[in-house]
């Protein structure tokens, strides 16, 4: 096999793999129940912050907020809304 069709399957492989499929695995998710994405949500937002940024560009400032943070202080504000993947 050439080493263009060694990289054309790998390349294959690995976009025929849902993105987080490995992860999703290795803690031991196995369906889509809410226990299981709840599993998956903790580790992946624990893992990447998540920030959100505000410009005011009228006065060239910026205000931020670590969404874990304010998550943690407020967690009753993500059974609000259903969960975006159901």
């Amino acid at each position: 096999m050439s080493v263009s069709s060694r990289i054309d399957a790998a390349n294959k492989s690995f976009w025929d793999e849902l993105c987080g499929t490995q992860l999703a695995q290795s803690l031991g998710v196995t369906d889509d129940s809410a226990e299981s994405l709840k599993r998956f949500d903790d580790w992946y937002f624990e893992f990447y912050p998540v920030v959100l940024v505000v410009f005011d560009a009228e006065r060239s400032r910026a205000f931020w907020l670590h969404v874990q943070d304010y998550i943690d202080r407020k967690p009753t504000i993500l059974e609000s809304e259903p969960h975006p993947f159901r």
